[in-house]
């Protein structure tokens, strides 16, 4: 469906994705280019030039219609880069879980607790940040890629928003265990 209003003037239309904001800014462009550099009495000169800049857009376009499309956003790659970056979390988690020193008693000290709490938090934050970051980005590639579906050479795999969704919930996973292990390490009576 396509957005109203101002939304939709600004190019954050899911059906005419940056159309409108590019014609916008062509316009602009050429009507300043013209002001300053021709003036406004020199209309021959000026429309000579649209034309030539006209044709070369099109050559352009034409070379560019030769070159084969490639269906990037249907690329498993970002969910793979996702799991790479879940994976190298959880393996810091346990790093830092293991950290605390242990006291002549057997019990980690506050001092070591307390440090690995903050570092925890901070992990997952991070955590939280890199990943919404990817996730929204595969989900836009994913529907983007998927715009195209009628056509045999745009096909996205339909397993891929499935996959998405699934690394969707080791999002969660993954920021919720250093949260937990973080006010666990802060409370000794719940530590083992």
């Amino acid at each position: 469906a396509t957005e109203r209003g101002f939304a939709a003037r600004i190019s954050l239309s899911n059906d005419f994705t940056y159309g409108p904001i590019y014609f916008v800014i062509t316009q602009v462009i050429i009507v300043t280019y013209a002001y300053f550099a021709y003036g406004p009495e020199s209309k021959g000169a000026l429309t000579s030039n649209r034309f030539v800049a006209n044709l070369l857009g099109i050559v352009v376009a034409m070379v560019l219609a030769v070159i084969p499309p490639g269906n990037w956003g249907g690329d498993p790659g970002h969910s793979r880069s996702m799991n790479r970056l879940h994976w190298n979390s959880t393996q810091e988690f346990l790093r830092l879980l293991l950290s605390c020193q242990l006291n002549d008693d057997g019990e980690p000290s506050n001092e070591d607790c307390q440090q690995a709490s903050e570092k925890l938090m901070q992990l997952s934050f991070k955590t939280l940040q890199q990943s919404t970051t990817m996730q929204v980005r595969a989900v836009d590639f994913e529907k983007d890629a998927s715009k195209l579906q009628r056509l045999p050479c745009f096909q996205v795999d339909p397993r891929l928003k499935l996959e998405i969704g699934e690394v969707t919930c080791d999002i969660n996973i993954t920021i919720f265990l250093p949260q937990l292990a973080a006010r666990l390490m802060l409370e000794p009576d719940r530590r083992f």
